[in-house]
C-alpha cells in the first residue's frame, strides 16, 4: 500500500518557479548569516577605543629578508653591527647577523634546560629560568665568565653599564619591583615603584628596556595606558599616558589560598603588545585600533605609535604590514633602522628620515 498525504518531493520534480524561490531563499539566509558574523567580528574586535592615530607610512621595501627556517627565534639583543637571535628550543643556540652570519653555541659546565639570552653593549648574560640563575658569558668567546645572580625568582633582566636591573617579586609586598644589581659587588638596590590597581603581580606587568643613548630605561604596562621613564638609578623622572583611553587593567585575578597563588582567571586585554626604545624615542605596538583607522587596513597591519621619552608627547604611528598574514613576534629599533620577527622570517626595514623630524 502507498502511503498518500503531504510529502516533500525531490529538487528535481519541483517547478522551475519553485526551484527559483527555493535557491532565492537559501542565498538570502547565506548572505544575511555572512552579514551576522561580519558584524559580531566587527563589533568585537573593532570595538570603540576613544582615541585616533596620526599615521605616517614610513616604511619602504625591506633592505633585507632572511628565512630563519623556523618561528622559535626571539631577539637577544643587538651591538653596534651585530643582530643576535636566540631560540627558545635551544637553550644555547644564537645566530649571529651581520657583516658575516653564523650559528652560535654557549659553552655552559652546566645544562641549561630553559633560558633567555640577552647581548648589549652594556653586557652580555645568559639566564637559567629553572634555576633562577643569571650567567655572564663572553660574546666573542661563548664561554660564562661569573655567575651575577641566583635562586630567587626574577622576571625581566635588563643589562646596565654600571650592573643589571631586575624585575622581580618584593618578597616583603609579594608585589613586582625593580632589583638593581651593581657590577663586580653585591650591593643591590630595591625599588616598588609600580602602581598597583588590583592585585600588584598582573596589574603592574609589563615591559622594561634601557636606551643606551640616553641612559634612561623605560617601563611599558601591559594593561593599562600608562609607561614609565627612569634614570639608571631607578629615580622616577615621569609617568606617562599613551594615546590609549584604558587607564585601569581589565584583569580578573584568582587567589588560591592553600598555596597563595595569583593567578589569571579570564584572558587579559593587552593594551600594549611590544615596546622597544631608542635615541629618545619609545616604540609601542598596540593592538586596538584608533576611531580614524580603516579597518581593513588595521587588520593587515601592526601598529606602532611613537613617544618622546623626555616629556611623554605622543609623536605619529606606522604600519607594519603583516606579510601573508603572520603577526608580528617581535621588532627592534636600533641607529633608525627596524628589525621584525614575522613567524620564521626576518624583515630589515631602513625607516623614513621623516619620522625623526622632532628634535629630543
Amino acid at each position: 500500500m502507498r502511503e498518500v498525504g503531504c510529502q516533500s518531493r525531490p529538487f528535481y520534480l519541483l517547478s522551475m518557479r519553485r526551484r527559483l524561490l527555493l535557491l532565492g531563499l537559501i542565498s538570502a539566509g547565506s548572505i544575511a548569516l555572512l552579514l551576522v558574523l561580519y558584524i559580531y567580528y566587527y563589533k568585537h574586535t573593532f570595538v570603540p577605543t576613544g582615541f585616533s592615530r596620526n599615521v605616517e607610512q614610513v616604511i619602504v621595501s625591506p633592505l633585507e629578508l632572511i628565512d630563519l627556517q623556523v618561528n622559535s627565534y626571539y631577539f637577544a639583543g643587538i651591538t653596534n653591527d651585530t643582530l643576535y637571535l636566540a631560540n627558545h628550543t635551544s637553550p644555547h643556540h644564537l645566530l649571529r647577523i651581520g657583516i658575516q652570519n653564523s650559528s652560535l653555541d654557549i659553552k655552559a659546565d652546566e645544562r641549561i634546560a630553559s633560558s633567555q639570552i640577552i647581548i648589549s653593549d652594556q653586557g652580555s648574560y645568559i639566564s637559567d629560568l629553572t634555576r633562577f640563575t643569571i650567567y655572564g658569558f663572553n660574546p666573542q668567546t661563548l664561554v660564562i665568565t661569573d655567575t651575577v645572580y641566583k635562586d630567587n625568582l626574577f622576571l625581566d633582566a635588563v643589562p646596565l653599564p654600571q650592573g643589571l636591573v631586575l624585575r622581580d617579586i618584593d618578597p616583603m609586598l609579594q608585589e613586582n619591583s625593580f632589583l638593581k644589581l651593581k657590577k663586580g659587588t653585591s650591593t643591590t638596590f630595591r625599588s616598588s615603584l609600580l602602581e598597583k590597581q588590583i592585585d600588584g603581580i598582573f596589574c603592574t606587568d609589563g615591559m622594561l628596556q634601557y636606551d643606551e643613548v640616553k641612559d634612561q630605561l623605560v617601563f611599558v604596562y601591559y594593561y593599562r595606558n600608562q609607561f614609565i621613564a627612569l634614570n639608571s638609578e631607578l629615580t622616577v623622572l615621569g609617568r606617562y599616558h599613551t594615546i590609549d583611553t584604558i587607564s585601569r587593567a581589565a584583569i580578573t585575578v584568582a587567589n588560591t589560598d592553600s598555596e597563595n597563588l595569583h593567578q589569571l582567571s579570564s584572558p587579559p586585554k593587552f593594551i600594549n603588545m611590544k615596546s622597544r626604545v631608542d635615541d629618545g624615542y619609545l616604540y609601542i605596538h598596540s593592538p586596538r585600533k584608533g576611531e580614524n583607522e580603516d579597518a581593513s587596513t588595521f587588520r593587515h597591519s601592526s601598529a606602532i605609535d611613537i613617544y618622546a621619552v623626555s616629556n611623554g608627547q605622543y609623536l605619529k604611528s606606522f604600519y607594519i604590514p603583516k606579510h601573508n598574514g603572520a603577526t608580528l613576534r617581535d621588532f627592534i629599533v636600533r641607529h633608525h633602522q627596524l628589525y621584525v620577527l614575522e613567524g620564521n622570517l626576518l624583515y630589515i626595514y631602513p625607516l623614513n628620515s621623516t619620522l625623526f623630524a622632532v628634535t629630543l
